[in-house]
């Protein structure tokens, strides 16, 4: 049971890494400073739907890929 909650925090800690909230919140707010509040709404759940989606299809094809290329996880 440990193992697993220490694996799930591993994989949620370099997933925040990667994706990096702060870093993209910044960007967010100047590409869309301009806009009207219901515009970067729409903008926000358009990328939110595109990153879930690409995220998703790596989490799934991620390691088949890596294989492919023959690349191992751990060296990844």
């Amino acid at each position: 049971m440990a193992a697993q909650v220490n694996e799930a925090f591993y994989a949620f800690v370099t997933l925040l890494a990667m994706v990096n909230p702060i870093e993209a919140a910044g960007a967010f707010a100047m590409l869309v400073g301009g806009r009207a509040v219901r515009e970067q709404q729409a903008i926000a759940l358009r990328a939110t739907v595109v990153a879930a989606a690409v995220l998703l299809g790596f989490s799934y094809a991620g390691e088949a890929l890596l294989h492919a290329l023959g690349v191992s996880l751990s060296a990844f």
